[in-house]
């Protein structure tokens, strides 16, 4: 398991017990337990989005964090997770939708804010995007470029 997935695993752990078991089936046996707990979706929504990229895992990771949401429509991660996704889909638009909402929430969410600018500049809002960027650089120095696990550069 990697380092990441196993620190989204602790505040999942804690409402889901000391026997859970961070892989699909612990989530699946979980979220059958605790169908209106939008951690659990929320965690196996991070390990479809940031495990494998096997066929099918982002369109399962979108449909996790959307369900995160619907059951708390204040949780900004889920936002920025599900933007992460679209834009590993290509989806900028979608993903700019969800960085903005992740920030309304959570007005100094760096990673967001990072992701947002980066997105913007992809899209040729140069401006913009370094704002985000410089924006989230001062909330969190260590914020960098995110690396994207199938092609190994930065995103």
């Amino acid at each position: 398991m990697s380092l990441a997935l196993a620190l989204l695993a602790i505040p999942v752990q804690a409402e889901a017990g000391p026997d859970f078991d961070p892989n699909p089936d612990g989530y699946n046996r979980r979220i059958s337990e605790n169908p209106k707990n939008p951690m659990l979706f929320m965690g196996r929504a991070y390990m479809y989005h940031h495990t494998g990229y096997k066929a099918g895992h982002l369109d399962l990771a979108v449909a996790d964090y959307t369900t995160a949401i619907s059951l708390d429509p204040k949780f900004a991660r889920a936002y920025e997770g599900r933007g992460e996704v679209y834009e590993l889909k290509g989806d900028l638009d979608r993903a700019i939708l969800d960085y903005d909402q992740a920030i309304r929430l959570d007005p100094i969410f760096a990673q967001a804010l990072y992701r947002r600018g980066v997105v913007k500049l992809r899209k040729g809002d140069a401006a913009a995007g370094e704002a985000d960027i410089a924006t989230a650089k001062k909330l969190d120095r260590g914020i960098g470029p995110v690396i994207n696990p199938v092609t190994q550069k930065p995103m």
